[in-house]
């Protein structure tokens, strides 16, 4: 017995808590403390302030421990302990925590986790994901039947009980494929090869772990029991997929394509949640069960997940789900390991490490067999070994069935909490972000493929990536002006580039053409419902087929992402099919879509210039003027060069473009007479030195000579053809190049290319970056020919980059030049 201001607390010697506390009119709200009422004897001040520094608390935690890639579950959770009895003490906690709100809390911390996994299943697109996991079948079940038969094993000769009830230690091997999401995104690996297979190996390890579950089920209770109970599982399910299923549907049908779904139906659709909770509770199979399965049957994606994640998602994972938090910093005390069992707290440890061991070791053998290296084997094990919020909820909820003891309980948190903190940084310095991580090597492995390496007699692989219809026409009239002759197809990947909502796994969806007929866009395969790929793909395949010029062959696939890794899968299926050209188009803050999404699409064109093996070029046609030039019987190209790697491909480009007699190419070299003194003049001092002078001079000398025989090779073009036309323009400097392409009637090409970078300049992009919006993207001459004051922006603009900034530093680390 326990006397507190809120109550006294009664135990009896089952267990079974009484609280008692004295009749008031109110235990909700005090009239506050001028009338000598104490916040903490009330319901309402006493739950906010344990919100308030829980949230606190977590929060400095996260920004503590960010830097070594610690996961907000970890901050989280420890904050929960960090206000909770072990550390506060009890005299501390029982003024905290009084009995009369502890129902509160243990209600509100329900509801907030009901509603979690109700969010984590919802952004789950598990159909795509079960059919990549075929292939991982090998990876996902054996480390965990061998890792559940060790911990077996040791649990029977040591004769360790958890009350005698519970035997079977494969709750400590469980993997949740939604951990494992939520744990590589927040680690931005999801997009990545080995993401890829941690997801699917995730998938077969959950089907596995439930049917092992099933078969544990029916084994410890009678037959009679289990078919009923079974029986009510199966009517549940039955609800969900004839009844709540095809009223989501109509909720789905009801609401016009591109808007948002009705609130009234985001209400009633949240409501469901604590409906589900309380039917799967009322038939047996916990409250938790309710919404994940309700989240299962649920069509993700837009417009109906979509506009539940964007609206609710913030208030339930920052606001609802700490109370669940705070119940499980209540029910931690840590003192209770070390008062009494600490050889059964040993032999749990033991159990749980020797679990992990055998999954990890398993995972880097059977790796092997996928052709997957040792150290990436090692780092697989290790995600498929991370615990999260769903296991913390089972743990809790079995302790609360009297399973196991709660010092059991606070093992394993602590474990949980101690594998995911040292695996998070562990993975993110072990596993950089390689291209392939099989033991096969690429055949470009260590090159940047360029338009100038590609023959003009074979065939051209493109990525052509599209925001929405509007980039359609555009983004096809350039193919036109690259579709030359018959001896050089064009084989095209288009990719429809969709913001992640509604999903937890970003996917690279390839798409097949018969299902662009049916009426969600996609694959019918998967749950994708994205209305407008449709139609983007549908456009494409018609000028596939229409093509005059030669053999177009387009490819289509859907890539849902974040936009802060959308790059990564792109440029990923680029290295795969050894691609020398990506072509994205741009954006501005005042085009169709808003401006928020203008910021990310700018980072995004950033973030390919900067990661890809390739050459990524920017398509700038605002009036989609692009489409109709392209088909005209005249196509009018100009090449703006002054030298560089850009430079040469966009020179490579329109050598490729002379090829068929209705384009027009006009090469524009600009000479830059004082070059060398303004190369001087920007050299930083650690090119003072003799050696490195003569470097710097060598690779000057070696830019030039690439130039020139590009160069030489255009004019060559000229004798024979009569639709190449070349201009030598002398300059004094930099200055003089914006100069004179202010002065050029402009109106007379219907395409200008154009590289970002250039060899001999000596502006830079950060002495232009205040002057300029987008030379960052576009680099400085691009920006200019962009901008709307520039022939009120109507000029179509083809910025070339050549390979990613990062592959090419340290080739370019002695170039001066205008590197933008």
């Amino acid at each position: 017995m326990a006397n507190e201001g809120g109550g006294t607390i009664i135990s009896d010697e089952n267990g079974i808590t009484t609280i008692c506390v004295p009749r008031r009119d109110s235990y909700l709200r005090s009239l506050g403390i001028w009338v000598g009422d104490n916040p903490f004897d009330f319901v309402i001040p006493v739950t906010l302030f344990q919100i308030s520094i829980f949230i606190i608390v977590s929060r400095v935690l996260y920004i503590l421990l960010r830097p070594l890639s610690t996961p907000k579950f970890v901050c989280y959770v420890l904050g929960g302990i960090l206000v909770g009895p072990s550390i506060m003490g009890d005299r501390i906690f029982e003024v905290v925590y009084p009995p009369i709100q502890s129902p509160i809390l243990f209600l509100l911390g329900r509801i907030g986790a009901a509603y979690s996994v109700f969010f984590i299943v919802l952004k789950m697109d598990i159909v795509p994901t079960i059919k990549a996991a075929k292939k991982y079948w090998k990876l996902g079940s054996i480390p965990f039947f061998c890792s559940l038969i060790v911990m077996y094993t040791i649990t029977h000769h040591t004769s360790l009980d958890y009350r005698g009830r519970l035997k079977q230690p494969n709750i400590h091997c469980w993997t949740s494929f939604s951990v494992v999401s939520d744990f590589l995104m927040e680690l931005n690996l999801i997009t990545t090869e080995l993401g890829q297979i941690a997801l699917s190996t995730a998938v077969v390890t959950e089907i596995s772990q439930w049917i092992m579950l099933l078969f544990y089920l029916m084994k410890t209770n009678t037959l009679r029991f289990s078919f009923s109970h079974l029986g009510l599982i199966a009517a549940f399910l039955m609800f969900l997929c004839f009844v709540v299923r095809p009223i989501m549907k109509v909720i789905i049908k009801r609401t016009p394509k591109g808007e948002p779904v009705k609130q009234g139906y985001v209400i009633m659709v949240l409501l469901g949640v604590i409906a589900m909770a309380t039917i799967s509770d009322i038939i047996g199979i916990t409250f938790i069960m309710g919404p994940t399965l309700y989240g299962l049957f649920i069509p993700n994606g837009p417009p109906l997940a979509t506009t539940i994640v964007e609206r609710t998602e913030v208030v339930i994972s920052e606001i609802m789900m700490p109370f669940f938090y705070l119940t499980l910093g209540t029910t931690t005390r840590i003192s209770r390991i070390t008062d009494k069992y600490w050889f059964q707290n040993l032999i749990i440890e033991a159990v749980v490490l020797a679990g992990v061991a055998t999954r990890v070791v398993l995972t880097m053998v059977i790796g092997m067999t996928h052709n997957i290296r040792c150290k990436h084997g090692f780092i697989l094990g290790l995600m498929m070994s991370i615990e999260g919020i769903l296991d913390l909820i089972l743990f809790h909820g079995m302790m609360r069935f009297r399973l196991f003891e709660d010092y059991i309980y606070v093992i394993l948190e602590l474990h949980a909490l101690l594998i995911t903190a040292i695996s998070a940084p562990l993975i993110k310095v072990l596993y950089k972000h390689h291209h392939r991580i099989s033991k096969e090597p690429s055949a470009h492995e260590g090159r940047v493929r360029t338009i100038q390496s590609t023959s003009l007699t074979s065939k051209v692989t493109i990525i052509s990536c599209i925001h929405q219809e509007a980039n359609v026409h555009s983004m096809i009239g350039l193919l036109e002006a690259l579709n030359t002759s018959q001896e050089s197809p064009l084989f095209v990947h288009v990719i429809h580039l969709v913001e992640l909502f509604g999903k937890s796994a970003p996917i690279l969806l390839p798409l097949k053409k018969q299902n662009h007929k049916k009426k969600a866009a996609g694959a019918s395969s998967s749950s994708i419902n994205y209305h407008e790929t449709n139609h983007i793909m549908r456009a494409f395949e018609n000028y596939s087929r229409n093509s005059t010029a030669g053999n177009v062959n387009v490819l289509s696939y859907v890539n849902v992402a974040p936009y802060k890794i959308m790059h990564a899968s792109v440029c990923n299926l680029a290295d795969q099919k050894s691609v020398p050209l990506i072509l994205v188009p741009f954006y501005e803050h005042h085009q169709i879509i808003n401006s928020h999404d203008a910021t990310f699409i700018r980072d995004l064109n950033i973030s390919f210039q900067q990661n890809a093996r390739c050459t990524v070029g920017i398509l700038v046609d605002r009036y989609s003027t692009l489409f109709l030039n392209a088909s005209s019987s005249c196509f009018h190209v100009a090449i703006f060069f002054i030298g560089g790697q850009d430079d040469r491909e966009a020179l490579a480009l329109g050598l490729r473009m002379l090829d068929r007699t209705s384009i027009k190419v006009t090469l524009l070299q600009f000479i830059l007479q004082h070059h060398n003194d303004n190369n001087n003049l920007s050299s930083s001092p650690g090119l003072n030195s003799n050696n490195n002078r003569q470097e710097a001079e060598e690779e000057e000398e070696a830019q030039r000579i690439l130039d020139e025989c590009l160069v030489d090779e255009f004019k060559g073009k000229m004798i024979v053809q009569n639709n190449a036309d070349f201009c030598e323009i002398v300059v004094e400097d930099s200055i003089g190049v914006l100069e004179a392409i202010r002065g050029m009637e402009m109106e007379v090409y219907d395409l200008v290319v154009v590289g970002k970078r250039h060899q001999f300049m000596s502006i830079t992009d950060e002495e232009m970056m205040d002057f300029m919006e987008n030379a960052d993207q576009l680099g400085v001459i691009g920006d200019m020919l962009a901008s709307t004051e520039f022939y009120a922006g109507k000029i179509s603009l083809l910025v070339m980059q050549c390979g990613g900034k990062k592959a090419l530093d340290k080739k370019t680390s002695t170039n001066r030049g205008l590197k933008f």
